[in-house]
């Protein structure tokens, strides 16, 4: 049935950062606690919408926020971009399905992300009264993401898709959120950090689910493999066995004993439903860890390589430095 062409519409600016921005005190109350501290923050309140943006810069990436609380009657919002971007879009909260010009409608419920890539123009994104939506997104123009793929391959079959004209959506289907990218959603949400100490470790969450994303749209064309029950209930447990052992060398063995399941099936298992190896998962980890207290303490370095189970405070040194792609000096004393 088609939507009536005269409901209320609600412009959603999604590239540039010429809004007007206002301090963390001066949100409403309600809205506070949804606040980045790196974030350049927009707000609009009337009698149909009020809608928190948050915007902050992290090198090639623009980090995005859109929380839309929708009041009494139906809206259209209309998000609309000035640039050609490549949006890696999540839907934390809510449903929406957003008619892009060139493509029709695309339905995106919580916890489903995808890849637009949108050319210079609006797009038609009906609401229901009463309804909540959570956008985050991570936006990059395309000639910057044929660059990454240079230094990182993982995503080049990303800059190939994204190469053609037109506003459409990279996967047919949007993909699951799954319990990998929302530990990094959660730290880039929760992140107290600002200035170069944000940035740094912010643009390596952003890289993070682009690679994730990139991994399920890879195995996206395989069959689809079926574990026993047994298995697919002990997932959210290996997962939550990582986040909390990063003072630990990655052991699969030691994992596959504590969880019951043999190191196979773990392993296969774990890739196919977090789109990343345990042991990378585990790296990831550490690394988040390492990074943190390297900002929020004063313990030497020889502490933060023991903290997560290294030895050698020189290869700890090379790989922290590389995994962020900065010097352990820059982010330990920017502010």
């Amino acid at each position: 049935m088609k939507r009536p062409s005269n409901l209320p519409r609600i412009p959603l600016r999604i590239d540039e950062d010429d809004q007007v921005f206002v301090k963390i005190e001066s949100l409403p109350q309600e809205y506070q606690h949804l606040a980045m501290p790196a974030a350049k923050i927009s707000f609009r309140s009337d009698e149909y919408v009020d809608i928190v943006s948050q915007t902050i810069k992290l090198g090639r990436f623009t980090l995005r926020t859109h929380e839309v609380f929708n009041k009494e009657q139906d809206i259209m919002l209309i998000p609309y971009t000035r640039v050609e971007l490549l949006t890696l879009h999540f839907m934390a909260g809510g449903e929406v399905v957003a008619e892009i010009t060139d493509r029709g409608p695309y339905m995106m419920a919580k916890r489903e992300m995808t890849l637009f890539k949108l050319e210079p123009s609006s797009h038609r994104a009906p609401m229901k009264a009463w309804d909540n939506m959570f956008s985050f997104h991570i936006d990059i123009r395309p000639e910057d993401m044929a660059e990454m793929a240079k230094e990182y391959p993982e995503l080049a079959t990303i800059a190939k898709k994204t190469s053609g004209k037109g506003s459409a959506p990279v996967n047919i289907e949007p993909y699951h959120i799954n319990m990998a990218c929302t530990e990094l959603i959660d730290a880039i949400c929760n992140c107290k950090f600002i200035g170069k100490q944000a940035e740094v470790f912010m643009h390596r969450c952003c890289l993070d689910l682009y690679m994730n994303f990139a991994a399920q749209d890879e195995m996206e064309e395989e069959p689809m493999r079926v574990f026993p029950l047994y298995v697919s209930e002990k997932l959210e447990d290996s997962i939550k066995y990582l986040v909390n052992t990063t003072n630990e060398k990655f052991s699969i063995a030691k994992m596959s004993v504590l969880l019951d399941l043999g190191i196979q099936e773990l392993q296969e298992a774990f890739v196919d439903s977090f789109y990343i190896a345990p042991e990378r998962f585990h790296l990831q980890r550490q690394m988040m860890q390492a990074y943190s207290t390297a900002v929020t303490t004063a313990e030497p370095l020889e502490k933060i390589c023991a903290s997560i189970a290294m030895n050698n405070v020189e290869e700890f040194t090379t790989l922290f430095e590389s995994y962020f792609n900065c010097s352990f000096a820059i982010i330990r004393n920017s502010q």
